[in-house]
């Protein structure tokens, strides 16, 4: 059996711990350390995702502003055609 002196030197120590991490004086990174990993999918997800999407638009933005009457084209279906005519 544990005697009442030895539980009562612990207790102390015990509560103390606890209040330091309750009132947060642990040390570490704090708010910054749990968005990191978050910051850095977003980050991630721009260049593998969004910036070579927006260089595809700008390529075929570019492509059809060429577009000129007698131009020959094939759409994405497959269907080869000649333009006609060009509408702003």
């Amino acid at each position: 059996m544990i005697g009442t002196d030895f539980l009562y030197s612990i207790l102390p120590l015990t509560l103390g711990q606890a209040s330091g991490q309750e009132q947060g004086q642990g040390g570490g990174l704090g708010g910054l350390g749990g968005m990191l990993p978050l910051i850095l999918i977003v980050v991630v997800m721009y260049f593998l995702m969004i910036r070579p999407q927006r260089k595809r638009q700008k390529a075929h933005q570019e492509m059809v502003t060429a577009l000129k009457t007698g131009d020959e084209v094939v759409t994405s279906g497959g269907i080869y055609g000649t333009v006609s005519g060009v509408d702003e």
